[in-house]
């Protein structure tokens, strides 16, 4: 009995050392220099790697960020793959905010990033010009009509990615990409040459779709639930950790970011109010609180 009561103990004292330490992890990314005012800024810009895809409302609350407190923003936009090769590469930037959360996966595992905030999600559609010209209402008129596609690089963009993964489960994806007239780098250039009749169709977001006016869209059966989710992640390589994430979360604050990518038809998730000092409620056992509790003062 003796040999089984310390047992527990040491595994509660580790489990402690732990919280301590993921506690003392918040306080360096959260707080920064505990002398330094929340409205202070070194003048040194915010680089943010954000896919072509989720330019609207991720320019819209740069901006306004900006505005309410001097923090120049620096986006740089393209496909989500094309941008996680720069981040490996460059070892530079701040933020990185990719079109869909399985580049997220990757940039985990290759030691890229650091914490990570869900913001919104999109749908997968076929996008074709408004009255629908050529007649397509299916798969099959897509792949047997004469329709000119175009598609976003399944190598560069997540758009082109997911729906390549999805018509490779359905067996039809080798007969699309024979089909595909050309291929382009995001998702914004897809919806472009739809726009301007240099194609007929090609898969973009519903969002991409709500932004212009003179594309509609058709949701196809073979595509039916296929969502990207977004999120904003800060680099491990950030030399600005404290300003990053305050970045990033004011663009997954419900009265600030969030409301930016409702206004361009995404579906946000349901974030914090925005809060420049935001409190942290800790909950701890009594016995815990002469270990912690000059740590939070400092805090």
């Amino acid at each position: 009995m003796r040999h089984c009561f310390s047992g527990k103990v040491n595994a509660a004292w580790l489990a402690f050392i732990a919280s301590v330490a993921l506690f003392a992890g918040l306080v360096f990314l959260l707080a920064g220099s505990s002398e330094r005012s929340a409205h202070t800024h070194n003048g040194k810009p915010l680089v943010v790697y954000c896919a072509a895809g989720i330019k609207p409302p991720v320019d819209a609350a740069a901006r306004d960020y900006e505005k309410l407190y001097g923090v120049p923003v620096q986006l740089q936009y393209g496909g989500s793959q094309t941008l996680l090769a720069n981040v490996e590469v460059s070892k530079i930037g701040d933020l990185y905010l990719p079109a869909d959360d399985s580049y997220i996966s990757i940039a985990r595992e290759k030691k890229l990033i650091d914490e990570v905030l869900p913001l919104a999600r999109m749908q997968l559609r076929l996008a074709v010009r408004k009255s629908n010209p050529k007649g397509v209402k299916s798969l099959k008129d897509l792949l047997e009509k004469d329709v000119k596609i175009c598609q976003a690089n399944p190598d560069a963009a997540a758009v082109g990615k997911m729906t390549r993964a999805a018509l490779i489960k359905t067996g039809d994806w080798e007969t699309l990409k024979e089909r595909t007239a050309v291929f382009k780098p995001t998702v914004n250039e897809v919806a472009n040459d739809i726009k301007i009749g240099s194609v007929d169709a090609g898969f973009v977001w519903d969002s991409t779709i709500s932004q212009y006016s003179e594309l509609e869209g058709i949701e196809l059966p073979e595509i039916k639930g296929v969502e990207a989710k977004i999120s904003v992640a800060v680099l491990k390589n950030t030399t600005q950790p404290a300003a990053a994430l305050r970045f990033a979360r004011f663009l997954a604050a419900r009265d600030k970011g969030l409301q930016e990518f409702q206004k361009y038809g995404y579906t946000p998730v349901d974030g914090d109010a925005w809060n420049e000092r935001p409190e942290i409620r800790l909950m701890a056992g009594a016995m815990l609180r002469p270990a912690i509790e000059e740590t939070i003062k400092r805090f």
